[in-house]
């Protein structure tokens, strides 16, 4: 008598992402040449079970998407109340002091309050013992947002609900987020998936009421960016360059070695037969004891010492001569005016910053200009 142990395939799936697998498993059976009345009825059926339990595929089970996570709730206009002051300060008081609210309430009432965090230095949650000590130094401000349902339980049950004006300035301040969240569907085609990311952008209402922070923050950044200082500009001493004021370094003419910078002028004379080549413009100088040097020449200065020529200083060819006093300082509209050629280019800067690399684009286009017309 033999006997014999076959191999079968079982289909099962993961009850997670729903995927059918394939298991090959052995199954022992019973001598083939016994009887069946030798075969105990329990093992048979066990057997009978196995063999029923090969031959049938589980289907997988469908996929359930999970929710969202809530830990950023949207904010809507009707739950809100219009209080004064006061009045939020009485509701806060009975919420925290006389019904004694739980932690996670404390903190879901935290997002709604100016200058309240829920987080303690270290980055923890704070506790209900903390959370009530904050509450208690805290004075409600008009951005303060307070719960329908909270105004009820504190006593006070016929406040008007907010404006949609004083919502949107809170939800500013408390940086809230209101709305429903939109899901963007994942599309195959490119095109239909820039027709649906348009679909989904959100126009903002105007106009957009900014906090009085804000404003000051604009008017600020105005006044500085158009003051006397920002405006100013300093012509380099070695080059002619005119940069601002807070782009310039002053250099002291006896701290200052421009020994190199006087050899290559020395050459320059012998070679151009130019004697009146100059190393610095005097005129540039401020009270006769300062150089001026802007960012391009400053990149040359070691220790107060010019290591290298500067690509653009008189010393490497390019002295033109003293300049006119007419002519000495004008701005840059004003020598756009008088230009006898106008020069256009399409320049792009690769990197940012005074130091940033320039790029050219296309042609240059050089066009002659009758600046009689200006005068």
């Amino acid at each position: 008598m033999q006997s014999y142990a076959p191999r079968t395939e079982i289909s099962t799936y993961c009850s997670l992402c729903g995927s059918v697998d394939t298991a090959t498993v052995q199954r022992s059976t019973f001598n083939v040449h016994a009887k069946q009345s030798d075969v105990p009825p329990s093992v048979e059926r066990c057997v009978d079970g196995v063999q029923n339990n090969a031959e049938q595929t589980l289907q997988p089970k469908p996929f359930v998407q999970r929710p969202e996570s809530l830990s950023a709730p949207s904010f809507e206009i009707d739950p809100f109340v219009q209080l004064s002051l006061h009045e939020k300060d009485s509701v806060v008081h009975f919420l925290v002091v006389t019904s004694r609210s739980t932690a996670l309430a404390l903190r879901n009432m935290i997002a709604r309050h100016e200058n309240m965090s829920r987080l303690t230095l270290e980055r923890k949650e704070k506790n209900a013992a903390n959370l009530q000590i904050e509450f208690g130094n805290h004075r409600c401000t008009k951005a303060c947002l307070i719960l329908r349902s909270e105004a009820i339980r504190a006593g006070i049950t016929s406040a008007p609900a907010i404006t949609a004006t004083d919502f949107q300035e809170a939800s500013l301040i408390l940086r809230l987020r209101s709305g429903k969240r939109k899901v963007v569907v994942k599309q195959e085609n490119p095109r239909k998936r820039r027709k649906t990311a348009d679909e989904n952008i959100v126009v903002r209402e105007f106009p957009i009421i900014l906090s009085q922070a804000e404003k000051d923050k604009i008017v600020r950044e105005f006044r500085e960016s158009t003051s006397n200082m920002a405006l100013k500009r300093y012509e380099c001493s070695f080059c002619g360059k005119l940069e601002a004021a807070s782009e310039v370094k002053m250099k002291s003419v006896t701290s200052l070695d421009i020994g190199l910078l006087d050899k290559a002028v020395e050459r320059l004379r012998i070679t151009c037969s130019q004697p009146h080549i100059e190393t610095f413009s005097r005129q540039s100088l401020i009270n006769d004891s300062t150089y001026v040097l802007c960012h391009l020449c400053n990149l040359s200065v070691t220790n107060n010492v010019f290591r290298s020529l500067p690509l653009r200083s008189y010393a490497n060819g390019l002295w033109i001569g003293e300049v006119p006093s007419e002519l000495r300082d004008l701005t840059f509209l004003e020598e756009q005016c008088i230009a006898r050629a106008r020069a256009t280019r399409c320049m792009y800067k690769i990197n940012l910053g005074p130091t940033g690399q320039l790029a050219a684009r296309g042609n240059v286009c050089i066009l002659p200009q009758d600046a009689s017309s200006f005068l």
